[in-house]
C-alpha cells in the first residue's frame, strides 16, 4: 500500500532550509574530516552527511522542548487568545483652503440642485394645468401628448425624485393650482379634499399611461402604495 502526503507551504521551506544546512556542512565538512580520517571521499561525505543531520534533529529538539515550552504549558488555559487588533489609518483633515474648495463645490452643487428642482416643479405645474384643461370630461382637449413630451426634462425629473412620485407631484400641483400657499408647511396629502384626492392620482395615472409611449421613465414613477391607488370618496 503506497501513502501520499502533501507538505504545506511552511514545511516544505523548513526542508528546504534544512537541505541547505546539511549542504553547506558537507561542503566545508568533507575534506576536512576525509583529512582528519585519512578515508575516502565517499566514507567522509557519508559520515558528515550523519553528523550534520544528528546537530539538526537536537537543535529542532531543543528548540521544541526548551525551557520555553515549559512556560507555555504553565500559562495554557482554557480562554481563547486575544483579539487581533488591526491598525487603522488616521484620516489627516484637509487643509483649509481644500477644504474651502470643496465645500464651495458641495453648495454649488446643491444650490445647481435646487434651481433644477424648483424650475421643474414650475414645470410640472403647468403641465397639470394643462392636463385638467376638460379631463375626464366632453369638450374641446388640449394636446396633452406635445406638452408631455415639452415637460419631459431633466428639470421635471430632478422634480419627481424629490416628491414620492407623479401622484405626490400632482397632489402638490393640484394644491398650488387651486389657490394653495406655496410657502405653507403642507401636510402629507396637502390638505385636498377627497375631490382634488382623486381628480390628482387619476390624472397621475392617465400621464403615466400615455408616457408609457412616449416618456417610458415617467411611466416608472407612478407609485403603487395603497395610500395612492385608492381612491377616496365622497367630498
Amino acid at each position: 500500500m503506497k501513502y501520499h502526503y502533501e507538505a504545506t507551504e511552511g514545511e516544505f521551506i523548513a526542508l528546504m532550509d534544512t537541505i541547505k544546512f546539511v549542504a553547506k556542512i558537507i561542503a566545508k565538512s568533507s575534506i576536512k574530516h576525509a583529512k582528519l580520517r585519512r578515508t575516502s571521499p565517499l566514507e567522509s561525505v557519508k559520515a558528515v552527511v550523519k553528523d550534520a543531520i544528528r546537530e539538526q534533529v537536537e537543535a529542532i529538539e531543543d528548540e521544541d522542548i526548551g525551557g520555553d515550552a515549559d512556560e507555555d504549558l504553565d500559562t495554557e488555559s482554557d480562554e481563547p487568545p486575544p483579539a487581533t487588533v488591526t491598525p487603522f489609518r488616521v484620516v489627516e483633515p484637509l487643509p483649509a483652503p481644500v477644504a474651502a474648495k470643496v465645500s464651495a463645490a458641495v453648495e454649488r452643487a446643491a444650490e445647481e440642485q435646487r434651481v433644477k428642482v424648483l424650475h421643474g416643479k414650475d414645470t410640472w405645474v403647468t403641465l397639470i394645468d394643462v392636463w385638467r384643461q376638460n379631463f375626464a370630461v366632453e369638450g374641446e382637449q388640449p394636446d396633452r401628448v406635445a406638452n408631455l413630451h415639452a415637460a419631459a426634462s431633466p428639470f421635471v425629473a430632478a422634480y419627481l425624485q424629490s416628491r414620492e412620485g407623479l401622484t405626490d407631484a400632482t397632489r402638490e400641483a393640484v394644491y398650488l393650482l387651486d389657490g394653495g400657499d406655496p410657502e405653507a408647511a403642507m401636510p402629507p396629502r396637502y390638505g385636498l379634499t377627497n375631490r382634488q384626492l382623486r381628480e390628482a392620482r387619476l390624472i397621475a395615472e392617465n400621464i403615466a399611461q400615455v408616457a408609457s409611449f412616449h416618456a417610458p421613465w415617467l411611466t416608472e414613477l407612478l407609485e403603487y402604495a395603497y395610500e395612492y391607488r385608492t381612491l377616496p370618496t365622497g367630498d
